[in-house]
Order: structure tokens, then C-alpha cells, then sequence
């Protein structure tokens, strides 16, 4: 192959997979196509071992309480506080108010 049809064929190739992103035939305004190059194994963030279950488990759930970005350091999330007892069995979360699962439910301790 020559370096003209190679510099052809890496311009097509580009141009497919650029246009391949950009939603298809049947797809509406409000739909999010999202790649993954790994399926997630699990979707229970309490005992999934991988990162690509873990990056969806947090894409789609909200914990108690989150890490501060770029730290380890632990700040509230879903809860506003929270304590613990003095031999660390108990701990009460305060729950931020107003919030609703994604079907309308009321976020409660219930």
C-alpha cells in the first residue's frame, strides 16, 4: 500500500468511528449512549471486587456519605451528620431532606 491510500484509509477510519458516535436511527432527543470497553460484574457496590462495577454502582447510586474529591477524607453526601456510640456499634446519620428516589419515593429511614 502506498503512503496515499494509507493516509485514505486512517481518514475514513476516523471518519467512521467519529460518526459512529453520534446516535442512530430510532434514537430520540433525550437518550445517553454510553461506551464501556468491560461490562460491570456486579451491581451491588457492597460486594463487587472490580473497578468497572464500582464506577457503575456510583454513576447510579448516592451514598451516606462520599469522599472529599482528590482525598480521603469522608463528607456528607445523602446524610448532613452523623455520630457514632463509644464502642462504635451504632452510628445515626442525620438524612438531607427533600430528596426523592428516582421513581418519586421519599428518601426516609424507612
Amino acid at each position: 500500500m502506498n503512503l496515499h491510500a494509507g493516509l485514505r484509509l486512517a481518514s475514513l477510519s476516523l471518519f467512521v468511528a467519529l460518526i459512529s458516535g453520534c446516535g442512530g436511527a430510532g434514537q430520540s432527543s433525550d437518550t445517553l449512549v454510553f461506551g464501556r470497553n468491560k461490562d460491570a460484574v456486579k451491581l451491588d457496590p457492597a460486594i463487587v471486587t472490580d473497578g468497572m462495577s464500582l464506577n457503575v454502582a456510583r454513576l447510579a447510586m448516592e451514598g451516606l456519605t462520599r469522599y472529599k474529591a482528590g482525598t480521603f477524607e469522608v463528607v456528607p453526601s445523602l446524610a448532613t451528620s452523623w455520630e457514632t456510640s463509644r464502642d462504635g456499634k451504632i452510628w445515626r446519620f442525620k438524612l438531607r431532606h427533600n430528596v426523592k428516589f428516582q421513581d418519586g419515593t421519599s428518601f426516609n429511614a424507612a
